[in-house]
């Protein structure tokens, strides 16, 4: 089925997949499982068990309108790259020391980040110094490493210039270093100072690129939360909104308000009723981030940068299993939101294409491991069965269309 992708590679061992796989086929087309396949997972006494939950399930959510999305065989440079590096010497021995907590010598970082080692290797030093962390452990820089790396391996530079490379290395710098380093006087930087912090830190010409990786949302919200936690006011909607206005009127910086206003509008239209911090970042990512991402690139003409983000969202896929199940299931939403965005750009250069198709299979195939795992476990199977129901419909924007040739 499509990509040939590690983790379905590894359940494709089980007695059952064949079974479970078009017992999953079956449910995205909306239908009752035959009943051999039925027995084949669940015995035939449950038959009748397993055709009230679906039929439940399909009464509750019949998905109008759209049809299952197909599988593709896309070319796979992402995954292919990565594979690549596993045996390049350069990637590995910095990676390596990178892992360890080590700052690497200026020539390990040459062949992979050439004119813009040193800058490298200085914010990477920000990184270890600080100790920042994955949620699985892993030192914080390994990703920066390995998103930059890809970009490297991919060769998406021209004429030995690394800019694409070294901006990757960059990507996360301001989101995770922002509120946590000093300048030279010994003062922490903000949002506030977002602006002294780029001067400080990122080389100006990659500054406008950087800046654009970054959900500069999120930096807000996290601000307007700490604020509010401070001043004891209740993370609500319209304390939100209160506190937009008041540091858009506050701040002398003249790019946040602009950020700020965009943001107001689309929360003010939305209706947000649960985990109100992260449900403000959720839809500022879907509905502003990607989008104006996606947007700057085709502006510019130069869709490379978009590609790096999918570059870095395939490597928190390939790490999915060190998240929770709610961050592994957005995580694959994001994938499916950097997609449609590419497609709705209607490109016709093909490495964005290429990119667009690998991305959506990869989602796919990860949204169908979560599924398929769930139908071959073997105890409490009837519990399992749910909870995959529970997450076709939590992952319907990956596993429909509207389109039934996308």
């Amino acid at each position: 089925m499509g990509i040939k992708h590690p983790v379905l590679l590894r359940l494709r061992e089980e007695t059952n997949y064949r079974f479970a796989a078009e017992f999953l086929e079956s449910l995205l087309r909306k239908e009752i499982p035959a009943e051999s396949i039925i027995s084949k997972l669940y015995g035939a006494h449950r038959i009748r068990l397993v055709n009230e939950m679906i039929e439940n399930f399909l009464i509750k959510n019949t998905f109008a309108g759209k049809h299952p999305r197909k599988s593709l065989d896309p070319v796979t440079e992402i995954q292919q790259r990565r594979i690549e590096l596993e045996k390049n010497l350069d990637y590995q021995n910095l990676q390596t020391k990178l892992l360890l907590g080590k700052l690497p010598e200026l020539s390990d970082f040459k062949p992979i980040y050439g004119g813009y080692s040193s800058e490298v290797r200085r914010v990477f030093e920000l990184f270890n110094i600080n100790n920042l962390k994955r949620k699985c452990g892993v030192p914080a820089v390994a990703h920066l490493n390995r998103v930059a790396s890809l970009i490297w391996a991919i060769h998406m530079d021209t004429d030995d210039n690394f800019h694409y490379i070294a901006t990757a290395a960059f990507h996360d710098s301001i989101e995770d270093l922002l509120n946590v380093i000093k300048d030279d006087t010994g003062m922490k930087f903000s949002i506030d100072r977002l602006d002294d912090f780029q001067t400080f830190l990122v080389p100006e010409e990659l500054r406008r690129s950087v800046l654009m990786l970054t959900n500069i949302y999120d930096l807000i919200l996290t601000r307007i939360a700490t604020e509010l936690r401070n001043e004891d006011k209740a993370f609500r909607q319209e304390n939100i909104l209160l506190k937009i206005d008041e540091l858009m009127s506050s701040t002398n910086r003249p790019s946040i308000p602009v950020y700020m206003k965009i943001m107001r509008d689309t929360l003010l239209n939305t209706v947000i009723e649960e985990d109100i911090l992260q449900e403000a970042k959720w839809v500022c990512y879907k509905n502003l981030y990607i989008n104006q991402l996606a947007d700057y690139t085709k502006e510019i003409k130069d869709f490379r940068l978009y590609q790096i983000k999918a570059v870095d969202l395939s490597d928190n896929a390939h790490g999915r299993e060190a998240l929770s199940l709610e961050g592994r299931i957005k995580n694959i939403i994001k994938l499916g939101i950097w997609a449609d965005a590419g497609f709705n750009m209607h490109s016709t250069w093909a490495p964005l294409n290429n990119y667009i198709m690998e991305v959506h299979s990869e989602a796919l195939t990860h949204s169908r491991y979560l599924v398929i795992k769930d139908l071959l476990e073997p105890h409490s199977s009837l519990d399992f069965l749910y909870s995959s129901l529970m997450k076709i419909k939590q992952l319907e924007s990956i596993f429909f269309v509207e389109n039934p040739y996308n």
